[in-house]
């Protein structure tokens, strides 16, 4: 079990950095269009739910993915930032912004790792709002690809979970937690672009 698990956490690492590799691509082609008070929230966020997960399962196999989805979206964010690919934020999207670090700065006063953990899966669902708002209200402004590709890499993180289950509940929240976000951003990008006669998957 030990060599599969390892197996499906670098297919998952892998998966999540081809999805990267693919929005960036699409960032600079300019058919992404990137919300600022998402990803500007994601770098930080990303590093927190890594230590935060890492530290609460005590298994490096399943932050495999987290530490991967650090990386890259460091990266993501300073090519963004370097060839003016974002949508900058209005006043309404600061306010989600301000709360979602206000919730980052609460787990730091937690010293039980499962609440910290819960706490930055809340975090990191008040990030998705302004992304999820601007894909219902602009569809062209993401394309489906790239959060099917992150939806699965967090199917295969939750099965990785399951099979080194060692009874700590927690552990489902950060996977099931983006697995659903990321599905949710994609199908409200595949359904529009469905709806409108447009088949956009790359």
């Amino acid at each position: 079990m030990e060599t599969i698990t390892i197996a499906l956490g670098i297919l998952s690492a892998l998966m999540h950095i081809t999805a990267f590799w693919l929005y960036s691509r699409q960032m600079i082609l300019g058919t992404s269009r990137p919300k600022a008070a998402t990803w500007l929230l994601w770098p930080l966020l990303t590093v927190l739910n890594c230590l935060v997960y890492l530290l609460s399962t005590g298994d490096w196999v399943k932050a495999m993915m987290p530490i991967c989805s650090s990386i890259a979206c460091l990266i993501i964010v300073v090519i963004a930032i370097k060839r003016k690919n974002l949508d900058w934020p209005r006043l309404w999207e600061l306010m989600v912004m301000m709360a979602a670090v206000d919730v980052a700065v609460l787990y730091f006063a937690f010293k039980s790792g499962m609440s910290a953990n819960l706490l930055m899966q809340g975090c990191i669902a008040i990030s998705f709002i302004p992304t999820i708002v601007g894909v219902v209200s602009n569809p062209r402004s993401e394309r489906p690809l790239p959060w099917f590709i992150w939806a699965m890499g967090y199917f295969l993180t939750l099965i990785i979970v399951l099979i080194r289950w060692k009874n700590q509940p927690s552990d489902l929240v950060y996977p099931i937690n983006c697995l659903i976000l990321h599905a949710l951003v994609g199908a409200l990008t595949y359904r529009t672009a469905k709806n409108s006669g447009e088949r956009r998957t790359t």
